[in-house]
């Protein structure tokens, strides 16, 4: 029986960064209507919103589990108002269909990997980033200008490294350190452990914008953009010289920093 309660919403907050960050900087650097980015957006964010409750939809049935039908309502919901939009977009531009279609494959393969558990590997985690930011990035550049051009690969690529370089060092903190931050106000041991690996990080932080700069350099693109890569630095010396107590201020500082990321570099992209 279907049934309304709260919202269902998606709990990861690094794949917030993943989805909108190569979408936004896509669309936002290439030039064309921009007016677009509304129904483009809007599209992409409930298709994004309807992937938590599938994938609870999906695990109940295989496991014959009955299921809650506040999750139906909402899969439904955000899945019928997700494919309004798109049909917009692809009404508009029939060649998008091309970007949503690798999308929905995703989408499968993403429910999929949940299901059997390697969802959180590091092969498919970044396998399913360099995907999503292709995807998204290209599709992004191409509903605003309605062409593939060359200006938007450098846009896509140094989003790209942004995204590892993040990614990566949020991977080693909460998955390779083998530790809770929490731990770090109660052991010695793993408190100097903390510390090492945020150095790493630090040193992966340092390097991106000088490895930006000579990725927009062997692009043709402006250097400028490489700017946009320093508060991460910042943001990763922050936690270094004060550990976080838990991985919530951690979550949430990747978000902002990248949309932070996102509004500075397509700011310096249009100079």
């Amino acid at each position: 029986m279907i049934e309304i309660r709260k919202p269902v919403f998606p709990k990861e907050h690094g794949l917030w960064a993943w989805v909108f960050l190569p979408l936004l900087v896509g669309a936002g650097c290439a030039k064309g209507d921009h007016t677009v980015m509304v129904p483009l957006v809007l599209s992409i964010f409930l298709g994004f919103m309807a992937y938590t409750p599938a994938r609870i939809i999906y695990k109940g049935w295989r496991k014959g589990v009955a299921q809650d039908g506040n999750i139906v309502f909402w899969f439904m919901a955000y899945a019928v108002a997700a494919l309004a939009f798109t049909f917009i977009i692809v009404a508009g531009d029939p060649w998008t269909l091309l970007f949503y279609g690798g999308l929905a494959l995703a989408f499968a393969m993403a429910l999929g990997a949940a299901a059997e558990g390697v969802g959180r590997s590091a092969a498919f985690e970044f396998g399913g980033l360099i995907f999503l930011s292709v995807a998204l990035s290209f599709l992004g550049a191409f509903a605003v200008s309605g062409a593939f051009d060359r200006a938007h690969i450098a846009p896509w690529a140094l989003t790209l490294l942004f995204m590892l370089e993040r990614s990566v060092a949020a991977r080693r903190t909460v998955r390779l350190g083998g530790f809770l931050p929490a731990l770090a106000q109660q052991s010695p041991k793993h408190a100097l452990t903390l510390k090492t690996v945020f150095m790493q990080n630090l040193g992966l932080a340092f390097l991106s914008p000088f490895v930006a700069l000579v990725l927009a350099k062997n692009l043709g693109a402006s250097l400028l953009p490489a700017v946009a890569f320093i508060p991460g630095f910042f943001t990763t010396l922050y936690f270094y010289l004060k550990p976080p107590a838990t991985l919530r201020p951690l979550g949430f500082a990747e978000l902002y920093l990248s949309i932070f990321f996102a509004a500075l570099f397509i700011l310096l992209y249009q100079l």
